[in-house]
């Protein structure tokens, strides 16, 4: 969607510095994108959240150290 917004050039330059952005475009989406997950984690953290919540929220197979090893290059 194209449509005309003011910005700060100085702030969208350094931004675009920082992250190796190469594009204005491309600098506008990342900050959508992490402006959108900042208030998803906001939400998240908000939310009073109950030890019955959370009872199913992990595998109970899961087994990081399994994971980890096969991640182990040697």
């Amino acid at each position: 969607m194209k449509m005309i917004i003011n910005v700060n050039t100085e702030r969208l330059h350094r931004v675009m510095k920082l992250t190796g952005i190469k594009t204005k475009t491309e600098a506008v989406d990342f900050a959508l994108r992490t402006a959108e997950r900042l208030a998803e984690k906001t939400t998240l953290l908000n939310t009073r959240l109950e030890a019955s919540d959370l009872e199913n929220a992990v595998d109970p197979a899961y087994d990081l150290t399994s994971l980890r090893r096969k991640d182990t290059p040697w």
